[in-house]
């Protein structure tokens, strides 16, 4: 961590004697840039957090086989690709709030399951999770990248995209 901090300063430092940079940090002082972002990197942190935590919770309290582990979070997919494919659609509701509440509550749901339970209550409460996850990542992605001046979008969406990776990677 203090090799990628140093890192990220000695980036920053080369960055502003440049003429021409990487990455213009400009885009972080645009309306809502920072706060979709930190939104972002929370959701995605907590994403990877439950993936690791059920994926053990499947195959070593519930004795899942690693191929059944894995495809107990098809639901989770079909929730998150249906509500990314629909969220505009739906009744304007917070969904950067709900979203998340749905994602931690199925997670909480989930974490008391039995095995004997598992198919009958998980798959839709999992997919209740994922439509929450995407709820929660989506309509911030999307509102983030729309707020910034046109010349900032690709640092914009950069930004998000790299905080969710480096989210999933450090949870």
């Amino acid at each position: 961590l203090l090799l990628g901090l140093g890192g990220i300063t000695l980036f920053a430092r080369m960055e502003r004697r440049r003429s021409d940079p990487l990455l213009d940090t400009a885009v972080l002082r645009e309306p809502g840039v920072t706060a979709g972002l930190t939104t972002v990197v929370a959701v995605m942190g907590a994403y990877a957090a439950l993936l690791f935590s059920l994926t053990l919770h499947l195959q070593d309290d519930l004795g899942f086989s690693p191929l059944r582990a894995g495809f107990a979070f098809a639901a989770y997919a079909v929730g998150f690709a249906t509500m990314s494919l629909t969220w505009r659609r739906l009744p304007p509701l917070p969904w950067p709030v709900v979203g998340p509440l749905a994602l931690g509550g199925g997670a909480l749901i989930i974490a008391a399951l039995a095995e004997n339970a598992w198919p009958l209550i998980a798959e839709p409460v999992l997919f209740v999770a994922g439509a929450g996850h995407a709820a929660g990542y989506a309509p911030v992605a999307a509102r983030t990248v729309a707020r910034v001046k046109a010349k900032h979008a690709p640092e914009a969406s950069a930004l998000l995209t790299t905080g969710s990776i480096l989210a999933s990677r450090f949870a």
